[in-house]
């Protein structure tokens, strides 16, 4: 509610239920407020959040030294508002499968991997119900599904922050 939600919907959840809260926040007007604080000391007018999983977990692209092109660190912020560190890092060999698989390399740096780190740490807390204890994931393969999207990927690089 603090990042500008709302209202929420209670389980179990019927489409008559979510038609209504998605219709009453629509038809709410838009606050111009103060920009909001990040929990990474920023202000922005846009919050942060990339991802909030099913079970409460948010992922937060997290700003630190600069990292290889094949990791990616992501703060995540546990339901009981914990704060924890991630490193999801790609292994060289579903890069090499990717280029395989498509004919073209996406490099350790494309968003395309940015985006796969962020559904993979998703998918491991909503499985899981807990951040990694080692806080670190390391992505080992690839499934075959993702290949058209690999394929047809802009290549966007991701900044290397200093």
């Amino acid at each position: 509610m603090k990042l500008g939600a709302t209202d929420f919907v209670r389980k179990p959840m019927t489409p008559k239920i979510l038609r209504h809260a998605v219709t009453t926040a629509l038809a709410k007007p838009r606050s111009t407020s103060a920009p909001l604080a990040s929990p990474l000391g920023r202000t922005s007018a846009v919050p942060l959040i990339q991802i909030v999983t099913m079970n409460g977990f948010a992922i937060l692209e997290s700003e630190g030294d600069s990292l290889e092109p094949d990791e990616r660190r992501f703060l995540v912020k546990s339901p009981s508002g914990g704060e924890h560190e991630v490193l999801v890092q790609i292994d060289e060999e579903v890069i090499a499968y990717v280029q395989r698989m498509t004919g073209r390399r996406l490099r350790g740096e494309s968003s395309f991997w940015t985006t796969h780190a962020q559904q993979f740490l998703s998918d491991y807390l909503w499985r899981e119900g807990k951040v990694p204890p080692t806080r670190k994931l390391t992505i080992t393969d690839l499934d075959r599904d993702e290949l058209p999207i690999a394929a047809r990927w802009a290549e966007r690089l991701v900044s290397q922050k200093s």
